[in-house]
């Protein structure tokens, strides 16, 4: 572990933040993110970075940028590879902030993107998480639309149950209370048959904030988010689907129905473990809540397997009584989810 800098005193009343970055052969993007980070109009109380394994010029840019950061840096150079996800929440914890910002390497932050999450957080003592937005742009940081990502986001406050399945959100634009990820073991993290892996850190964090209590979205622009071949999560480019809307409708339902009986288990083995009496108790109702999801997902993947017309309202049916449309439910899609199910139902 290197370290660098003096730490900066925090504010009267501002919770410390920490920032975690991973880094992994990102010579070609990291300069801008990190000059970004020197950039912020609140700096953080420190930069922890987990590099992993880079065999490029990556740790050379972050030792010597150590060096004239204005604010502490540690860096852990990992001699042997982790993986995303391994690599980042090893980062988080070794963070000593009350708060806890995830940053890619090949971002560009905006520079209120900081002051804006700890603004959020000082006003809203009781938040678990915070997410931010962001707009894409391809490699050159050119724009790639107006339009801010994710675009589905609900901004404000969201108190249980919390927002529909499935959580789709960057970690670089998630600002997350240290404790989720220090108190609780990442190795009991769901497993996703469809992905062979366990769930990143983004979703794990969000999973343990939304089980245990409230979090924030804000409704501005705080990041470019660089969309290029390389990128771990894709381009983000548009492909023209190669089957119909029914076989894509059946495995995303599928594959959210798998998540949301894998997020139960693990929520169950949470509230087994847990220390706090009020954790117990909040991650039991997480667990219900998700097996019910899991229920009316299943419900309607049924509507796109069942061969005659009755047994497809039925099954659409048996869908609505459990939350799967409308309400306050977990998993409730909305009118576009029903009107896409009754299409399927009726052989449209």
């Amino acid at each position: 572990m290197v370290t660098e800098g003096l730490k900066p005193a925090a504010a009267p009343g501002r919770p410390t933040v920490s920032i975690a970055l991973c880094t992994c052969n990102g010579e070609r993007y990291i300069e801008p993110l990190l000059a970004s980070l020197s950039r912020q109009t609140v700096l953080p109380n420190e930069l922890v970075i987990g590099d992993d394994a880079s065999d490029d010029t990556t740790l050379s840019i972050l030792q010597r940028f150590a060096r004239s950061a204005p604010f502490p840096v540690r860096i852990a150079a990992r001699r042997e590879r982790l993986g995303h996800a391994p690599n980042f929440l090893a980062t988080a914890r070794d963070c000593a902030g009350e708060w806890i910002a995830f940053a890619d390497q090949d971002d560009v932050w905006f520079d209120s993107k900081l002051a804006e999450a700890q603004a959020v957080i000082a006003a809203d003592r009781d938040l678990l998480l915070v997410n931010q937005r962001a707009l894409l742009c391809d490699e050159e940081l050119k724009p790639r639309t107006n339009a801010l990502f994710p675009a589905d986001s609900h901004p404000g406050r969201h108190d249980s149950p919390h927002r529909p399945l499935p959580l789709v959100w960057p970690g670089f634009l998630m600002t997350v209370k240290a404790r989720l990820l220090h108190d609780f073991d990442p190795d009991l993290r769901p497993w996703l048959p469809a992905d062979g892996a366990k769930i990143g850190h983004g979703r794990w964090s969000f999973l343990l904030a939304a089980a245990l209590g409230s979090y924030f979205v804000t409704d501005a622009p705080s990041a470019w988010y660089r969309r290029h071949p390389a990128a771990l999560t894709g381009d983000y480019r548009p492909i023209k689907a190669a089957t119909d809307f029914r076989t894509r409708n059946l495995a995303t339902l599928q594959d959210h129905s798998d998540y949301a009986e894998a997020a139960a288990e693990c929520l169950a083995r949470l509230a087994d473990l847990a220390v706090e009496p009020t954790d117990s108790l909040r991650f039991e109702a997480a667990a219900q809540d998700y097996s019910r999801a899991a229920q009316a997902l299943g419900r309607r993947a049924g509507i796109y397997t069942a061969p005659t017309l009755p047994e497809r309202l039925g099954a659409m049916l048996a869908a609505n009584r459990q939350g799967a449309y409308f309400g306050p439910s977990l998993c409730a899609g909305g009118a576009r989810a029903a009107a896409k199910d009754a299409a399927a139902a009726l052989g449209l």
